[in-house]
Parts: C-alpha cells; structure tokens; sequence
C-alpha cells in the first residue's frame, strides 16, 4: 500500500497536479508514525503467538444438509494490497491452504467448526476450528454479513475487523 501511494505522488507531481507539498509531509509523517505503532502492536501479537487470518465471508448451499450455509474463503493474503502491506508491517497473518484445481477454497460452516453437528453449527461447539485463529480481518466487501449482535453467532468467540 505504501509503495502504491508513493506511486500515485510522482504520477501527481509529474501531471503538475497542484500538490500541497508542506501538507503532504505532514500526511506521510502521520503515517509513518501510525505503521511504526503498527509494526510495535504486531510484535505484542508475535509475542503472544496471536493468529490472524483474512476472511472474505459468503453463503452457499451445502451439499451434504442441502440448507444455506457460511463460508468463508481462505486465500493467500499476499494477493490483495491491505493485507500484504499489513504483514509487511508484521502482522503474522495466517496463508491459505494448497488446493488443488478442481479445489473451492470456499470452507462451510460445518466444515470448519470441527465439532458441531452439520447445520448446528453455535457458541457451544466452537472451541475446535480447521484453522487456530485468534482475530479476524474481515473483507469489507463481507462485512454485512456479519451480525456481531447474534446470540450464538459462529463469531462470538473471536475477534474481528471489518476493513
């Protein structure tokens, strides 16, 4: 992300575009000081052996209970630019798995709490997850299908961020 926004000031300056230079310094200090709290909160998580994992939430049919069901899509955080800059800053941010192509990297709900019962997926079955999660960077293109506010939400147990 940084290296787009440096990008974007020189096409800028190079277009002549009337740039508030002294204004602009201010900006990028803000921001270095925010990515250097950043990088120190990241290194509390390393710390702690916290976990992070990227989330793009969904809804599909499940094919085994034929009900709708969550899912969420595991990728490779790298592959989009807020992500990769957070790791890049220290965020120990957890990979996708390798699937093959014929693969979906779509998980069910079912799936991924390890101990409900398929289509009973709730607060008292999900201690046992397919990935050791600790927070939650959810993709904001998702996030509506959050409810924070459910009782017995699948998300009750974990912290999250919308971004």
């Amino acid at each position: 992300m940084i290296d787009i926004v440096q990008r974007i000031e020189e096409l800028a300056i190079f277009l002549g575009a009337d740039v508030d230079m002294a204004e602009l310094e201010v900006q990028k200090q803000a921001a270095c000081n925010a990515a250097t709290t950043f990088t120190r909160t990241m290194e509390e998580f390393h710390q702690k052996d916290m976990r992070i994992k990227v989330a793009i939430l969904g809804s599909e049919l499940d094919q085994k209970t034929r009900f709708s069901s969550a899912t969420i899509r595991d990728f490779d955080p790298t592959t989009l630019w807020v992500p990769r800059t957070l790791e890049e800053l220290g965020a120990p941010l957890l990979h996708a798995a390798t699937y093959g192509e014929d693969d979906d990297n779509d998980i069910m709900a079912d799936d991924y709490f390890a101990d409900c019962e398929p289509g009973l997926v709730n607060e008292t079955c999900n201690g046992n997850t397919l990935f050791p999660v600790d927070f939650w960077f959810i993709d904001s293109r998702s996030f509506r299908l959050v409810d924070e506010t459910q009782e017995g939400c699948e998300c009750t147990s974990h912290r999250y961020l919308k971004f």
